[in-house]
């Protein structure tokens, strides 16, 4: 929560350190969750990357993201990854 209330308060690099660690929590995790779980994640250190100018980490980090989308039909995730991809 913290990470997505500094994203949105324009604070990019103080949200992907705290994004970045919630990855790697997560990444750990999913063998035993839902494969989704790093989904909005990555979707939120896309946005960070983009707006801080790293369009090779936003497009790699939307890409890591997209194949879990596609496969469990996460919408509300897909338009806006796609955008990100076709932007970068």
């Amino acid at each position: 929560k913290r990470a997505h209330t500094l994203l949105r308060s324009g604070q990019f690099t103080l949200a992907v350190e705290q994004l970045q660690t919630v990855l790697e929590i997560q990444e750990k995790l999913v063998p035993w969750q839902k494969p989704t779980l790093t989904v909005p994640t990555l979707s939120a250190l896309a946005v960070c990357y983009h707006d801080l100018d790293e369009p090779e980490r936003a497009f790699g980090t939307a890409h890591r993201a997209l194949p879990a989308v596609r496969r469990y039909e996460l919408k509300q995730y897909r338009a806006a990854l796609l955008e990100l991809l076709v932007e970068q």
